[in-house]
């Protein structure tokens, strides 16, 4: 009798109600997951015996601790690279040169080419060989007449050298004078005095090097021969990029250059609207050009139609490429992620000051520098909410970008260089 009174038929009121309330909660829930479906996503991975995906591997949770350091005097914070197979070079203002190994920090090899070296270090895997540019001052004497008397005088010159080095062992393949030629004391934008920086590429047998006074050319790395040279005429006013076989560099005068890198050709050239300070190339048919005035904007090569246009508060010192959007810096302290589809700001960080170099991208986490301050953020990709830090002693502070190579994050700072690992067998 127990069993038959509960689970005798219910009237029919009592079936309409259940109807109808039943009715009513798969309206909610169909409108919920319709128009909110993030609440489920939670519920969904718990199901599957997972947590939510994190935005960043587990490894940047967990502290760093500092594997080696390398003290170096006058530390060239812009001229450091690496081979990938275990060797760091790095660079000092005297034209130094020294290899390090990447796990110990130990010294390998040590070379002086003299003078100032003032392009990036290009390790060649393939050929192992180290490229790298010098530029040397030396002084002529030089006779000339005025007032019909002979004058003794003597006069700056400055002469640009390409070197080829054995990358396992720091020795000499070849050099060869790329410009020479006297200073001008009057305008530093005329003469070898506007060459302070130059920038090398790899493509394929051949280094492309573009300086900042507006010559470029390119040299085979076998033999050294030069395969062609072109000047634009025009001052840099931002680093170069090489993209599909091009060349894309933007003037003083307010003008972008994309040039052959086959055969120095120029293949077009576009006005610009302000100086330009800052250069990405996306997928080919694609620039995005950052400013003086803090504006970044996207444009197409070929027709030069915008697609669209942001503003920052300050002067926009890098774009680098990542897997969540264009990472934006600008000298108004802050770091952008930025869509390269519609230019829409995702998220933005304000940083301690301004950022030392381009981020460093590593997975879904962005490494950000800032000079002058003895820590270092490492930021979450897809909200730019703080990950971890890295920081120094007191009396020591970061002066360049970070570098990323065999799980060890590589800092050049005030006292030398440093690397840091999460990771406890990679620190010998």
């Amino acid at each position: 009798m127990l069993f038959k009174s509960q689970n005798r038929p219910m009237d029919s009121g009592t079936k309409f109600c259940s109807k109808t309330h039943i009715f009513g909660v798969l309206t909610i829930l169909l409108t919920l997951i319709f128009f909110a479906p993030e609440i489920f996503l939670p519920i969904a991975a718990s199901a599957q015996g997972n947590s939510p995906e994190r935005s960043a591997p587990p490894p940047f949770d967990l502290p760093y601790r500092l594997c080696w350091s390398f003290p170096a005097e006058q530390v060239n914070a812009e001229h450091i690279a690496s081979d990938n197979g275990g060797i760091i070079y790095i660079s000092n203002f005297t034209g130094g040169l020294t290899a390090v190994n990447i796990r110990s920090g130990e010294k390998i090899w040590q070379t002086d080419l003299g003078g100032t070296i003032i392009s990036n270090l290009i390790p060649d895997g393939e050929t192992k060989n180290l490229y790298v540019v010098t530029k040397i001052k030396y002084t002529v004497n030089s006779e000339e007449t005025k007032n019909g008397k002979e004058n003794s005088k003597n006069r700056q010159n400055y002469s640009v050298k390409l070197w080829s080095l054995n990358s396992a062992a720091g020795l000499i393949n070849w050099q060869i004078i790329v410009a020479d030629g006297a200073a001008a004391a009057d305008d530093e934008e005329k003469g070898l005095n506007a060459n302070d920086k130059g920038y090398l590429f790899v493509n394929g047998q051949n280094l492309i090097l573009s300086l900042s006074g507006g010559k470029l050319l390119s040299v085979n790395t076998t033999s050294s021969n030069i395969n062609w040279t072109e000047t634009i005429g025009n001052k840099l006013s931002a680093v170069p990029k090489l993209s599909n076989n091009n060349i894309y560099t933007i003037g003083s005068f307010n003008n972008i250059f994309e040039i052959s890198a086959a055969t120095g050709k120029t293949v077009r050239k576009l006005r610009l609207n302000s100086p330009y300070t800052a250069i990405y190339i996306g997928d080919g048919n694609r620039l995005i050009l950052g400013n003086k005035k803090g504006e970044v904007a996207a444009q197409y090569v070929q027709s030069a139609k915008r697609i669209w246009k942001l503003r920052t508060g300050g002067e926009i010192s890098s774009i680098v490429n990542s897997p969540r959007g264009l990472v934006i810096t600008s000298y108004d302290n802050f770091i952008y992620l930025v869509s390269p589809l519609n230019g829409k700001i995702i998220w933005k960080k304000r940083m301690e000051g301004r950022s030392a170099g381009d981020p460093l991208v590593i997975d879904d986490a962005v490494v950000v520098t800032t000079v002058g301050t003895s820590r270092v953020s490492i930021l979450d990709l897809s909200d730019g909410k703080l990950f971890n830090t890295i920081s120094l002693a007191e009396e020591n502070y970061f002066n360049g970008p970070a570098y990323s190579m065999k799980g060890i994050i590589i800092f050049p700072t005030l006292k030398g260089i440093f690397g840091f690992s999460q990771i406890l067998n990679l620190c010998s």
